[in-house]
């Protein structure tokens, strides 16, 4: 029996009577949902109300809204994609797909089942929606023209491969087309944001 000086909070629920182990201490692993991309918000939130572990990477901008006035809107920093965070024993999320509405698929690996990504993969999208919703002069003056090779800030340990802008939008946001989870993803960033290659 422990002293009553030697017992920590760990000890303490170890030995509560009753106590039920959950999976919520569980480690997780990311899923990519594929998902109509003018309904990513209203998805994530009927995930969230299914008491999923959902992640919706998204910036917000401020548009005209009439009469002079303006709202703030969320846009996703990953168009079409939403990611869960499920137990690692647990399979394909084909219920998840079934049972909310707006949501396409999930992406699938070399043998059709869910391929999960790397908590790292993870972060560097974290860290790119972070740069998105920070304060940026539009007119700031960068070099890159659609077609250049560029590499993200963010992923410091190069684990996605370059990309290619795409597109430059009118709100100083540029268009990457990189390579994630086997397939080209069109990734939202800040001129500051990438590097040429």
């Amino acid at each position: 029996m422990l002293a009553k000086s030697d017992a920590t909070m760990a000890d303490v629920w170890g030995l509560a009577p009753g106590r039920v182990l959950t999976d919520f201490h569980a480690p997780r692993k990311w899923l990519a949902l594929t998902v109509l991309s003018n309904h990513a918000q209203a998805t994530a939130d009927i995930l969230k109300l299914q008491r999923e572990w959902v992640y919706w990477p998204c910036f917000s901008v401020r548009v005209n809204a009439g009469r002079g006035q303006r709202r703030c809107v969320f846009r996703s920093v990953l168009p079409g994609y939403l990611f869960i965070a499920v137990h690692p024993d647990r399979g394909d999320p084909w219920p998840v797909v079934h049972a909310t509405p707006w949501i396409t698929g999930f992406i699938h690996g070399d043998g059709g089942h869910a391929v999960a990504l790397a908590y790292s993969d993870i972060n560097i999208i974290r860290m790119i929606e972070a740069g998105l919703n920070l304060p940026h002069d539009p007119k700031t003056a960068h070099r890159h023209k659609p077609g250049d090779k560029v590499r993200f800030v963010a992923d410091i340990y190069s684990r996605w491969p370059p990309g290619v802008v795409r597109r430059l939008a009118d709100d100083g946001r540029i268009v990457i087309e990189t390579l994630l989870l086997g397939r080209i993803v069109p990734v939202l960033a800040y001129p500051h944001q990438i590097e040429a290659m």
